[in-house]
């Protein structure tokens, strides 16, 4: 009894390894194609040799629209955090910023080479702290009651192609507030026809 059970286990174990395999090769065919493309392409990208980089599309931003703040203006606890956080965005203003979200880690070997992958990285994330900052900046303005500074400096966010919610339902509250409805009818067509984000859209109209 024990060998006859010994030995149907065996034939389970090889039947069912065929079809594991079977099942595999299968699937294999499927996708050999999608995947040999893919490692052709990484395997390219790799081998792209280092690149030069002047021709990268950099976000540059105007100094003057955050210049916003005299040191006059510090005279409360919330003015003189405002003034510090404007000191600390024309420090960082003129950092390498790049937007490459539209690009694969793939592509964007391929076009500018391998070895420049952390480099542009970095240069990504340069804009996206750059923007969290100016949100903060914003708020701060706000809190200092500078709210048409305030106004200024997420206007210039947004032109710096931003996509930060946040900062869009600040300025959409603020347009509210000083009636500037114009405006305000503005944002609301940028963030349905250019960023294409009916969620914030929702938002926006439901605090309208």
């Amino acid at each position: 009894m024990l060998n006859f059970l010994s030995k149907f286990a065996v034939i389970t174990f090889i039947i069912s390894g065929a079809y594991f395999y079977y099942r595999l090769a299968k699937s294999g065919n499927v996708h050999n194609k999608s995947f040999k493309e893919y490692y052709d392409r990484e395997k390219m990208a790799s081998e792209t040799i280092k690149k030069d980089l002047p021709e990268l599309n950099y976000i540059k931003a105007n100094a003057n629209a955050f210049n916003v703040m005299s040191p006059s203006e510090a005279s409360t606890p919330e003015q003189t955090r405002a003034y510090s956080k404007q000191k600390q965005i024309l420090e960082i203003i003129d950092l390498p910023k790049i937007i490459l979200k539209e690009e694969t880690t793939t592509e964007i070997k391929v076009k500018y080479g391998a070895n420049n992958l952390d480099k542009l990285t970095q240069y990504e994330q340069n804009y996206y702290t750059f923007i969290h900052q100016l949100h903060n900046f914003a708020e701060m303005l706000v809190k200092a009651d500078k709210k048409e500074a305030a106004i200024k400096v997420l206007e210039e966010s947004i032109i710096l192609k931003s996509e930060f919610s946040k900062s869009y339902t600040l300025l959409a509250s603020l347009y509210k507030e000083f009636n500037h409805f114009d405006a305000l009818n503005g944002l609301h067509d940028y963030v349905q026809n250019v960023l294409k984000n009916e969620s914030l859209l929702k938002v926006l109209m439901r605090n309208a």
